[in-house]
């Protein structure tokens, strides 16, 4: 039996892309999917798309932008975290409610990927979460190290934001049975990825922690990786990806709702264009 996967890159504010997608996808009843991953901003857009409703995810990402509780910069020199990433909790459960019941009955049956970073080994975990670890597994898989308070935690472990392990899940979403696989990215195509700012100085803050220095050490080597695989994927599966094929107006840690607001209706527009190519194929 052939199985559909949807995986969600991160991308930080860069997730209005995705969620315009997701919206065009909710407005024309799409949803064919198995399986669905998550990264960081992409489990996120993928828990407001398992609710069936257009626009909670940009109404989300709007409360964030529009709260000075989410961003601060004075705290720069407070030496404290730039991002409050538990204030999602607000925005889930009063600001932009997620009916954490009906995402649940939505994908009963399927299997749901929270993808998270484990805060003391650096590996990847897929956390299929449940009623009472879904909002806590969507602040780890978006909690980054520097950025914001560094992990979150789940059960009794921490993890941290999941695109320092895994940013393109394809090879688990394969291991999960899919056979055709969707990708919607935050960045082009085909556009390799630098060790970046945020990676370089990770790898020194963690000097002392052998695995979790690694991981910021390799993170653009393993995306490099990914990138390659879904480029040439192995005989029998699918991969076909939704990307943007010009920059986004918004920037992984820019809080602009009118920048946000232009990527979604890009993404919105090319969520239509994908669903027509599906139905004259």
């Amino acid at each position: 039996m052939l199985k559909k996967a949807l995986i969600i890159q991160g991308g930080g504010f860069r997730t209005g892309f995705s969620a315009g997608v997701l919206d065009a996808f909710i407005e024309k009843e799409y949803n064919p999917f198995d399986i669905y991953a998550g990264v960081s901003g992409g489990a996120i857009a993928a828990s407001y798309f398992l609710q069936q409703e257009k626009k909670k995810c940009l109404e989300a990402m709007f409360c964030l932008t529009d709260n000075s509780r989410f961003i601060n910069y004075r705290n720069l020199i407070r030496s404290k975290p730039v991002m409050d990433v538990d204030f999602f909790r607000e925005i889930a459960s009063e600001l932009v409610p997620l009916d954490i019941t009906k995402v649940l009955e939505n994908s009963a049956n399927k299997k749901v990927g929270i993808v998270m970073t484990h805060a003391e080994r650096g590996n990847p975990c897929y956390h299929q979460p449940t009623k009472d670890t879904w909002i806590d597994a969507l602040i780890a898989s978006s909690s980054m190290p520097l950025v914001t308070k560094g992990a979150h935690p789940v059960g009794d472990e921490k993890f941290m934001d999941g695109a320092w392990s895994d940013s393109l899940p394809v090879k688990w979403a394969i291991e999960q049975g899919a056979t055709e696989i969707l990708i919607i990215r935050t960045t082009a195509e085909k556009e390799k990825m630098q060790q970046s700012w945020l990676d370089y100085f990770g790898e020194l803050y963690h000097w002392r922690q052998k695995d979790i220095k690694r991981i910021f050490q390799t993170n653009h080597i393993k995306f490099n990786q990914s990138l390659e695989f879904i480029l040439n994927p192995p005989v029998g599966i699918t991969i076909q990806q939704i990307a943007p094929d010009k920059k986004l107006h918004a920037q992984q840690h820019s809080n602009s709702s009118e920048l946000i607001k232009k990527d979604h209706e890009f993404g919105y527009e090319k969520g239509l264009a994908f669903l027509e190519k599906m139905k004259a194929e």
